[in-house]
């Protein structure tokens, strides 16, 4: 049985956790979900992982990316047996997903499998997922910074609007996914929040036609809370109508600049943001005890992979300790 992979693209708060359980509810879709973290759980596997074990052919590699990724809030709720993950031979770190992804729908005896994810790794996805289906979610660019806004203030709380910086990244991200739409031929669909709001079973049937599955109305409503920025502050309170026309303006006038542009400048603009940063993140924390990780002496190595030296692994402390939920 040949399982189809698809892909659910958009930028933060753009609705695609929405739209992802919603499609996931279909009987055919398998979708790896958490009810704790509002339904569909999206990997780091493309991200982060990479950075942290490096290449997958080298067995120590290898042995330490498993061990971490068995202790991971997403590999539990797949329900597979670590010995069906031990047994997986990737090449890279996509086909590892994908055959993860593909044993996980058989055990459910689905015919697709689907992940959320956001537009800075769509050339990497359509790379190593040509056949893939993709559903592309974009958000009005007001509503989208507002709640954007809204969201990193029920964090910090504290309300900084960096209007410019919003427009510009918001603007990166749908040329990204214009330019992946126009360059290669790849099966999509493109919705839009609002319509999704007023007319959700019209935007689903579209979907279904795209997948090449018959429509089911299991679909039209999810059994998860939604992921609403708007609880502690009301939408009227973030933006003014002075900063809704400066937003306007200024995507009209980021939009002059092309994707080059934007690609070029984001890089520096990460490192930068990243020295100053005072904040230990999830994903720092893991990299650091990652490294911990490797100083251990491992005992464990897969069968079937060439040792360049001996893995490693016995912290049982690090381990238990890492900061999984969010992996």
């Amino acid at each position: 049985m040949t399982i189809q992979p698809i892909f659910v693209i958009g930028r933060n708060r753009s609705g695609t956790k929405w739209l992802s359980n919603l499609i996931s509810q279909h009987p055919e879709i398998a979708c790896v979900k958490d009810k704790r973290f509002g339904g569909i759980l999206e990997t780091n596997v493309f991200n982060n992982m990479p950075r942290c074990f490096g290449d997958l052919k080298l067995a120590e590699n290898l042995a330490a990316f498993y061990i971490i990724f068995s202790k991971t809030s997403f590999f539990k709720k797949t329900g597979l047996k670590e010995e069906e993950l031990f047994s997986i031979r990737p090449e890279n770190y996509a086909d590892f997903f994908n055959k993860l992804m593909c044993l996980y729908a058989q055990s459910l005896n689905k015919n697709y499998w689907l992940q959320k994810s956001h537009p800075d790794s769509l050339d990497y996805l359509i790379d190593n997922y040509p056949n893939a289906q993709y559903i592309f979610i974009k958000r009005n660019i007001v509503d989208n910074i507002r709640s954007s806004i809204t969201n990193l203030a029920r964090n910090n709380k504290k309300i900084k609007k960096r209007l410019l910086l919003n427009v510009a990244w918001y603007v990166h991200d749908i040329k990204i996914m214009q330019n992946a739409i126009e360059k290669n031929k790849i099966e999509h669909e493109v919705v839009s929040y609002s319509n999704l709001n007023k007319d959700r079973i019209k935007n689903l049937k579209q979907i279904s036609r795209l997948l090449k599955i018959k429509y089911s109305k299991e679909m039209e409503e999810s059994p998860y809370t939604p992921n609403t920025s708007f609880t502690e502050h009301k939408k009227n309170e973030i933006l003014s109508k002075y900063d809704e026309m400066l937003i306007e303006k200024l995507y009209f006038f980021c939009k002059l600049f092309p994707l080059r542009f934007y690609i070029i400048i984001k890089t520096p603009a990460k490192i930068i943001k990243n020295l100053f940063s005072k904040d230990e993140s999830t994903n720092l924390s893991f990299i650091k005890a990652t490294f911990h990780l490797f100083l251990e002496d491992i005992k464990w190595v897969p069968e079937g992979v060439n040792n360049t030296k001996t893995p490693i692994m016995k912290s049982d402390e690090i381990l238990n300790n890492l900061p999984t939920e969010n992996l």
